[in-house]
C-alpha cells in the first residue's frame, strides 16, 4: 500500500487536495469570462460548483474521521478498546479510517455518504468540463 511507502501521504494528502482544487478553480475562473459563449460559461461554472462540493465533501470527511485527532487510538474507537485489541487502518482514495478489533469486528469513523457524494461530484465535474471544452471549441 502507498501508505507504507509514503507514510505522511495521510497527513499531506489533503492539503495537497486542497491546494489542487484551488488551482483548479483559479483556472476556471480565469477562463470563465475569455470571450466564451453564454452556454460554454455555465458549463464551466457547473464544473467549478461541482469541484467545490468534491472538496467540501472530501474535507469532512477529513475532519470528522477522525484523521486530524491527537487522542489516543482506544479513545478515538471508543467501546472500551485497548491499544493491544485493535489497529487503525486508513486510507486516502477511498477516504477511509477503520479501526480494526482482532475479533473481527470493525467500525467506519468516516461518514458513509463521504466517498460516493465525493466521487459523484468528481465525475460530474469532469463531464462539465468535457462538455465546456468541446462547446469552447465548436465556438471557435
Amino acid at each position: 500500500m502507498i501508505e507504507a511507502i509514503f507514510p505522511s501521504i495521510a497527513l499531506f494528502g489533503p492539503p495537497v487536495f486542497v491546494i489542487s482544487m484551488a488551482i483548479l478553480t483559479a483556472k476556471v475562473v480565469s477562463l470563465a469570462g475569455s470571450g466564451a459563449t453564454r452556454a460554454s460559461r455555465l458549463w464551466r461554472m457547473l464544473c467549478l460548483f461541482f469541484a467545490c462540493i468534491a472538496g467540501l465533501t472530501y474535507s469532512i470527511g477529513v475532519w470528522t474521521g477522525g484523521f486530524f485527532s491527537l487522542r489516543p487510538t482506544y479513545e478515538q474507537c471508543g467501546l472500551g478498546a485497548t491499544d493491544e485489541s485493535l489497529r487503525l487502518d486508513y486510507g486516502p482514495l477511498p477516504l477511509t479510517n477503520t479501526c480494526k478489533w482482532l475479533d473481527g469486528r470493525h467500525i467506519e469513523l468516516v461518514p458513509a455518504f463521504v466517498n460516493p457524494v465525493f466521487f459523484a461530484a468528481i465525475a460530474v465535474a469532469t463531464a462539465c468540463g468535457i462538455t465546456a471544452a468541446i462547446l469552447r471549441r465548436a465556438d471557435s
